[in-house]
């Protein structure tokens, strides 16, 4: 178990401290939770997560042509966010460079 903690009271100062988390709790600093994604790095964890904490139910099949570096298109984007303007979408990624195509 490792636990990390910085908080600020004023803005500026930065504090450390150790943690004793409860015994009763079995994720009592939220690791567990925070880390299951990262750890499990795949489309159907996302989508458990995107259900879970965006409320949003995006496509499996899309998210596994983004996990498989697929190009963007309006297909993959509609199943991933319907609202998404993709002219939009493939400025921005141009903008970082990466590549729609």
């Amino acid at each position: 178990m490792a636990t990390a903690a910085f908080w600020s009271t004023d803005g500026r100062t930065w504090h450390t401290g150790n943690a004793a988390p409860p015994a009763y709790d079995p994720d009592p600093d939220g690791a567990e939770e925070l880390f299951d994604l990262i750890l499990e790095d795949s489309p159907g964890a996302y989508a458990r997560f995107a259900q879970n904490h965006l409320e949003m139910s995006p496509s499996e099949a899309a998210l596994r042509a983004v996990y498989q570096s697929h190009p963007l298109d309006p297909s993959i984007l509609s199943a991933l966010n319907p609202d998404a303007d993709y002219e939009r979408v493939r400025e921005q990624l141009d903008e970082l460079g990466l590549s729609t195509s």
